[in-house]
């Protein structure tokens, strides 16, 4: 299985079109700025629930503001 910034960034790059490289710089900026409105946020976290098997309450999904926190959280519920 590929490590969770691999998997988070190829969730990302399918939703967006961007390249995984340059959304590797952008791992702090909020997620509009990398090209996820909030329909995609939304997508982004139920695909991430089925890859990992985990619960993303939303009380957590309002402080998962950038693909760092969604990494951070990812972590922490393996």
């Amino acid at each position: 299985m590929a490590n969770h910034r691999e998997t988070l960034l190829g969730i990302v790059t399918e939703l967006t079109g961007r390249d995984p490289q340059a959304l590797e710089g952008l791992m702090q900026e909020p997620l509009a700025d990398v090209g996820l409105d909030s329909i995609r946020q939304q997508e982004l976290l139920a695909q991430l629930e089925d890859e990992y098997d985990v619960e993303i309450s939303p009380e957590d999904a309002v402080h998962l503001d950038s693909l760092a926190a969604i990494e951070r959280f990812i972590r922490g519920a393996q």
